[in-house]
């Protein structure tokens, strides 16, 4: 009879989301396996932008700087147009209750910010 491997929690899908979750609960001691279909990192945007609070949550995983690096640019305003003209303009990061900005997914890959 061959050994099968119990685990806590099983996520299907190694993208930001999955990759997140599967990170945070298994620091947390649980065993944790990650399934992913694809064999190598294909470079596709889900989400446009990530609003402060979800990069907030990014700082608690302990993971903003590499997403921050590896797949974004801050934008700290929002600008709202209508029929071609901007008719509201946003200090993201002043206006926001965690006081930071919007992080825009870049679709070309590569790193966002020399430096990194």
């Amino acid at each position: 009879m061959s050994h099968i491997p119990k685990y806590d929690l099983i996520v299907v899908g190694g993208g930001l989301g999955g990759s997140s979750l599967a990170r945070a609960v298994a620091q947390s001691g649980a065993r944790v396996l990650l399934l992913e279909r694809e064999h190598q990192f294909k470079d596709r945007v889900r989400g446009e932008a990530m609003w402060p609070w979800g990069y907030a949550e990014l700082q608690s995983l302990g993971i903003d700087q590499t997403v921050h690096c590896e797949f974004g640019v801050e934008q700290p305003h929002l600008d709202i147009y209508f029929d071609g003209e901007r008719v509201v303009r946003r200090d993201v990061t002043s206006t926001s209750n965690q006081k930071l900005p919007t992080m825009l997914a870049l679709r070309n890959g590569g790193r966002a910010r020399p430096g990194c």
